[in-house]
């Protein structure tokens, strides 16, 4: 499916630019690592505790991985924002993936709340540069590492600069498919009485045609969001036994 929606020509070109900076195409990583490398050659009495350059290498690139994160704890991410991306809940499914299919994993579980969205979000797929980069969803997630181990996470925003190169390339017919599973048949679930867990519903998205023509059959631009925030928590699109996560509730405009 062709995201029509979207307002490819300054969504894709800031993508790609975030995207080029972190490979080091754009030169900057190449840049840095020419200064530091210049900084051990000048100071190496800083590193005189290591075994090699290429340990204190390594050491400086530890440290600067562990003050990117505090950065992220601290400011909630890009532009101020907190992300899927970063956080515990970032790949989660990746990290525990389905092993058997015929008696696959139950946990961790994932419950979003979607609470808002702009109104780029709903606007038609059907009309050009209907979705600007300021679009964006909030949302609550709940996470169950187990029954008894619930951890909350508040107001986290995926918006179209980051969203939209997460999904260019997904199967985008699979966003319906996906919300209409039903829970693992047998399992216990709590049926039309939706809630963030640990036990979850009957279906993986709410029922009733307001909330799945605007979120999964509806041609909106919503979709991409959804798809944005499975990619982002490592949900494997091919995998039709992983149904560990579901959405509580959602807005309809």
């Amino acid at each position: 499916m062709p995201i029509t929606g979207l307002a490819s020509s300054p969504v894709t070109s800031q993508s790609r630019l975030a995207v080029e900076t972190i490979s080091g195409k754009s030169g900057m990583k190449h840049s840095l690592s020419s200064k530091f490398k210049g900084l051990l050659l000048v100071t190496p009495l800083l590193f005189a505790g290591c075994a090699s350059l290429d340990e204190a290498g390594a050491n400086l690139k530890a440290e600067l991985a562990k003050a990117a994160e505090r950065s992220r704890a601290q400011n909630g991410g890009a532009n101020g924002r907190k992300e899927i991306a970063g956080s515990e809940l970032d790949g989660i499914f990746k990290k525990y993936p389905i092993t058997d299919t015929r008696n696959p994993e139950r946990f961790p579980r994932v419950a979003i709340t979607i609470k808002s969205a702009s109104p780029g979000v709903f606007a038609s797929t059907a009309v050009q540069n209907t979705l600007r980069d300021t679009d964006c969803v909030t949302f609550d997630v709940r996470l169950w590492k187990t029954a008894k181990d619930g951890r909350s996470f508040s107001d986290l925003v995926i918006c179209t600069r980051e969203m939209y190169p997460k999904i260019k390339n997904m199967p985008m017919f699979q966003i319906p498919n996906w919300g209409r599973r039903l829970y693992w048949p047998g399992d216990k679930n709590s049926g039309a009485v939706r809630t963030d867990g640990p036990t979850p519903p009957g279906t993986l998205f709410p029922n009733g045609a307001q909330y799945q023509n605007a979120w999964l059959d509806g041609l909106t631009n919503a979709k991409f969001f959804i798809g944005g925030m499975l990619v982002d928590l490592g949900y494997d699109w091919n995998d039709v036994h992983d149904r560990r996560v579901w959405v509580v509730s959602a807005p309809t405009q």
